[in-house]
């Protein structure tokens, strides 16, 4: 996949950011968060989920690829990848899922993925309960999963420039 330079990336999150910006329509907002990412990262699959707290699942709300038949869209929080990134509340790069140290997390949806990120949707500063206690803490509200056919396809500056 051709890399972009720094300029252009930064001009293409500006537009990509503008964009969201002026529309106050949920569903339209998602879908130009999908096209960001999949303009930044030159994919196709990408996923948007949301968090049900109560059942501790993602949801899957959105996706740029047709979801596998046989495959759920809801999705267990502590499992898979996504779980890593909720558990951490840090974006994770697997830049080959192939690879021991993923065999254990990755979970397939697409059978031909060999690159995946996921980054997590947090609000910091949020008041929460927790147990009985009220306090102020980061609170995940979803996750935005893009995944790709290639070996290597993401970099330090895609996970850093998608989590602006």
């Amino acid at each position: 996949m051709p890399k972009q330079n720094d300029h252009q990336r930064l001009e293409k999150i500006v537009d990509i950011m503008l964009e969201m910006t002026k529309t106050n329509d949920y569903n339209l907002l998602l879908d130009k968060l999908m096209e960001g990412a999949s303009k930044l990262t030159s994919t196709t699959k990408v996923v948007i989920l949301l968090l049900n707290h109560l059942t501790g699942e993602f949801k899957i709300i959105k996706a740029s690829s047709p979801i596998p038949k046989n495959k759920n869209t809801t999705i267990k929080s502590d499992s898979g990848i996504i779980g890593l990134a909720v558990k951490n509340e840090k974006p994770i790069r697997a830049n080959d899922i192939s690879k021991p140290q993923w065999k254990q997390h990755y979970v397939e949806y697409w059978n031909n993925t060999r690159s995946e990120i996921v980054l997590p949707l947090v609000i910091d500063g949020v008041t929460v309960q927790v147990k009985t206690e009220i306090k102020t803490a980061s609170k995940t509200l979803g996750q935005l999963n893009i995944e790709i056919s290639e070996v290597n396809a993401y970099s330090v500056e895609d996970e850093q420039q998608l989590s602006i």
